[in-house]
């Protein structure tokens, strides 16, 4: 239980800690925004281990937008076959 706790503080965290930096973003060290815009992003996106969870968050939105798109798919291409259904009924594209 605790590790499922500690599992999801840690995807939230890596989430919020990301918007925080990017929302105030002209308040990170010096050193790392005179480095340029890549390696500040970088550094947002990496720091304290945060890109494990967030490589996590977009792959899990990535497969339920699949999933969504799949499950569209299938339906629009399947002709309605039910047994209670006469098999008169046109069928709409």
């Amino acid at each position: 239980m605790a590790s499922e706790n500690a599992f999801s503080r840690n995807m939230l965290t890596s989430l919020v800690g990301t918007m925080y930096d990017m929302k105030h973003w002209s308040q990170l060290p010096p050193q790392r925004r005179q480095e340029g815009f890549a390696p500040t992003l970088t550094y947002v996106l990496t720091r304290d281990g945060r890109f494990t969870y967030l490589l996590l968050w977009v792959t899990s939105c990535g497969l339920v937008v699949l999933l969504i798109a799949c499950i569209c798919a299938v339906r629009k291409s399947v002709p309605p076959t039910h047994a209670y259904l006469p098999s008169t009924l046109p069928y709409r594209y």
